[in-house]
């Protein structure tokens, strides 16, 4: 998917070769092939539209794509429901997107290649952070933006240090040479360690090595700073260059 207009486009396109067909159903590789597509394209254009766009515009799409990919999965699919869903989806665009992005700029490079490596991601607690930073970038919220992707940094910590073969109290203890000051008894309780030791860990622990960690100490600086009131300003420059390392981090940790 390259812009949300183009997105749309290839639906319509879809929408009047169906229109174009004389058969009452339809069954070819190109029909669930091109359904099962845009589906997935939608998933990534919702990122895109959910800071812009009412949460009910959104909820109506989500179901008429979801109409028309369980209905591609049909034996006898009937080419009417389709037709019926993407004209539902047509008109949406028409009168609910169409007039917001044709006076804003969403499409950035910057914004597009995050989704496109949100994609690779699993959709757990960190994507969600993600997500959320992706809206605050088109927001111009770009302290909340450095916040949040450090949420999505932290989170994954913690699931790969729960996870980890070692107990946590076990590489701590070998590690600092004490045992924790607060019992790691589920995977909550990592909150209750400073982020630092996070880092600290996760490299004693082979989780990152350690320019990884080095490298995640200095986000760590930036996002405390965007965090607490300052003169530090947090622009675009710095958010895209922060979250483009979080996003390493997730695709390192295999999330």
């Amino acid at each position: 998917m390259t812009t949300i207009e183009d997105f749309f486009k290839e639906v319509s396109e879809f929408k009047d070769r169906l229109d174009r067909r004389n058969t009452e159903t339809i069954h070819t590789d190109w029909y669930e092939e091109t359904a099962i597509e845009l589906f997935a394209d939608w998933r990534s254009a919702r990122i895109s539209l959910k800071p812009i766009v009412a949460p009910d515009v959104i909820e109506r799409l989500d179901q008429s794509f979801t109409d028309l990919l369980n209905e591609s999965r049909k034996a006898r699919s009937k080419v009417s429901k389709s037709s019926h869903a993407l004209r539902r989806i047509e008109n949406e665009y028409v009168r609910h997107i169409y007039p917001e992005i044709s006076h804003r700029s969403i499409e950035t490079g910057f914004v597009n290649s995050l989704i496109a490596e949100l994609e690779v991601i699993q959709n757990d607690k960190y994507h969600e952070y993600m997500e959320e930073a992706i809206q605050c970038v088109q927001a111009g919220a770009h302290r909340g933006a450095v916040v949040l992707g450090w949420q999505a940094a932290m989170y994954a910590l913690y699931k790969a240090l729960d996870s980890h073969n070692e107990p946590i109290h076990v590489a701590y203890q070998k590690k600092f040479g004490q045992p924790p000051k607060h019992d790691i008894t589920d995977f909550w309780s990592f909150q209750k360690m400073n982020d630092q030791k996070i880092l600290i860990l996760a490299e004693a622990m082979d989780i990152i090595d350690k320019s990884l960690k080095d490298l995640l100490d200095k986000e760590r600086d930036i996002r405390n700073k965007a965090a607490h009131p300052g003169e530090f300003d947090v622009g675009p420059n710095t958010t895209k260059a922060f979250l483009e390392k979080i996003t390493q981090l997730l695709i390192h940790l295999h999330l």
